[in-house]
This record gives structure tokens, sequence and C-alpha cells, in this order.
């Protein structure tokens, strides 16, 4: 069977997003300004989550269900909790170092779901738990409701909590308690992107499959424009808080994951480059590691007399040079427990 090429335009997504968030961590953390495009670029993370998600359990529908959904949710066990575990040691370090001190149970994965304010580095730790907890949600209706839920409990889970969450006038307070405190608007929040994710997906193969009746122009001049939002929006999410509910991102992060789920990219087919690809497997550990960095140039004020434009590129390249460092640890210790494992 001939190998499917990989598209690499959904890794530089990855990065885009990762940049995002670390240039918006250090303008407040560092240098105390505004940019803000830290909430635009975790939404997306839930919305390329979700198109991932109902893509693979997709491929596997034919299997019992009972066994993809425990492969799966193993399988994301894995992938998310080791690094999680490593950023957890460096929080309960930089804990030790600044404050002398660390609380254990506020290192609870559960306690994640309610009111995460005063977790060391809860700006990006609570990510892993509620990409957890909403993914074992979403996963299951893809897999034993998967007619059901396509066509009616996942747009319908959508406008219900979107409209829950648009009724906070702080949504971007991923830690805003709801239902007495079980649940944080960040856990709905997540829900709400991932089924935004997977609806893209079944909207991708609907599309592709019909799409062949139009002409290559059509199709391309859709792609372009479908392009050229993504871009609009994304670069204005840096600098001004367009819209204080976030609305936008639920138009132009889904339209460009449809242009790329097609397969139909026009601007963004000259950045299809493995690069992409290298950079991309980096991103989780960029993304849970970077604030303890910021948290560091901020107390040293290194990064004083420095312009900020060359303070942020200096920054991302340091973030992920760090984020590299903790793939490669993270890499080793696998290696190392496989190892004891063979050997016991």
């Amino acid at each position: 069977m001939a190998q499917i090429k990989r598209n690499n335009l959904f890794d530089l997504l990855r990065v885009l997003f990762t940049i995002s968030v670390v240039v918006s961590h250090a303008s407040g953390t560092v240098f105390h300004g505004e940019i803000v495009s830290a909430n635009v670029a975790v939404d997306g993370f839930f919305m390329l989550s979700g198109f991932f998600m109902a893509r693979h359990l997709y491929n596997r529908k034919n299997e019992r269900a009972e066994r993809v959904f425990l492969d799966y949710q193993i399988g994301r066990i894995r992938r998310l909790f080791p690094m999680y575990a490593l950023s957890c040691l460096v929080g309960v370090f930089v804990e030790l170092i600044f404050h002398h001190s660390f609380v254990v149970e506020k290192w609870a994965v559960l306690y994640f779901m309610g009111n995460i304010n005063g977790i060391p580095g809860y700006p990006v730790i609570w990510y892993v738990a509620a990409l957890f907890w909403a993914g074992l949600f979403v996963s299951a209706f893809l897999i034993w409701k998967r007619k059901i839920s396509v066509l009616v409990i996942f747009p319908l889970t959508f406008f219900v909590l979107f409209s829950v969450m648009y009724s906070y006038h702080n949504l971007w307070l991923y830690s805003q308690p709801l239902l007495g405190g079980i649940f944080s608007a960040g856990l709905l929040k997540a829900v709400c992107a991932l089924c935004v994710g997977a609806e893209v997906f079944y909207a991708s193969r609907y599309l592709k499959a019909r799409s062949s009746r139009f002409r290559p122009l059509a199709r391309k001049t859709v792609a372009l424009l479908c392009e050229t939002i993504f871009i609009a929006g994304f670069l204005s999410s840096f600098w001004i808080w367009f819209s204080p509910k976030n609305f936008f991102v639920y138009l132009y992060v889904p339209l460009i994951l449809l242009v790329f789920g097609m397969n139909e990219q026009v601007v963004f087919k000259i950045l299809d480059r493995p690069l992409f690809s290298t950079l991309g497997k980096l991103t989780y550990a960029v993304y849970l590691t970077h604030l303890y960095f910021l948290q560091f140039l901020a107390k040293t004020n290194v990064c004083q007399g420095i312009p900020q434009i060359p303070a942020f590129v200096l920054i991302v390249i340091a973030s992920f040079l760090i984020g590299y460092v903790f793939c490669k640890i993270e890499k080793i210790i696998r290696i190392l427990f496989q190892y004891i494992d063979q050997n016991r």
C-alpha cells in the first residue's frame, strides 16, 4: 500500500498557535504588555485535537467500540502525561526556588476541573486536564453514537456550551467555576472546541467527496478566500482584542482546518515543508514549559534594555530549544522504562 504523504500544514498550525501563546505570555509576564493571542491559540489547539480525534476514530469505525475506546484512552495517556509529569517537576522546582514551598494537592489533575487559581503554572498546565477529560467525553460520543453524535449531539453541544460561555463577561478566565465549582469554564470551552474540530473533520470528508463535480479553479478560489480570512484573523489577534468573547476564532480556525482537511490549500501550499513536522513535535513540550522560562526571565530582568520585537524572537527561539531538550529527556526516560520492563 502506498504511503500517504503527510500534510505538514497541520504542524504549521501547531507552531503558529504555540508561538502566539509564548508571545502572549511573554508580553504579560516579561514586558507587562497587552498582547492577548493566547486565548485564541488555545481554542485552536482544542479544535486541532478534535479534528484528529475524529479522524483517528473514523478510521477504526469497523472495530469493536469498547476496544477502540480503551486503546484510544491508553494512547492519549501515554502521549499527554509523561511530558506533563516532567513539566510538573519543573513547576515544583520553580516553586521551591522562588517561593520556598509547594502544595502537593494543587498538582492533582482532578483539581484542575474546578477553580485552578493558585496552581503553579496554571495558565498552561490546566490544558492537559481539560484536554483529557473533555476528550474522554467527546470520544465516547464519537465511538458509541457515531451517527447521532455527528448529526445532532455535536452541533447541539456546541451551541449550548457556547451560549453558556458567551454569557460570562470574563470568558477568558478559564477558572470561572460553573455548576457549584464542579466544572470550570475552561473545561466546557475544551468540549466546545473539540466538538467543532470533530465537525470540521466530517465536513471535510463530505465536501471532498462531492467537490469533484466543481472545477479546480472554483475550489481553489474558495480555499484562497478561507486562507485570507484565517491570516487576517490570526494576525489581528496578535495585537488587538478584536472580540471580547473570541467569537471569530470559531470561524477562521475551522475554515483553515477545512481547507487543509480537503487538501485544497493555495497560499499555504508553499509552506508545506517537513521542517514544520519537526517543530510540530516540539510544540507540546514548549507549551507546557515556556511559562517557567518566562518567570525566570521576569525574576532576573534579563530582557531589560532589549527592544520588544527582538526580545520576542529570542524568547520564542529559546522556548523551542528548551522544548527540544525536554523532548529528549522524555525520550530517554521512555527508553529507560522500556529497558527496565524488558529485563525485569
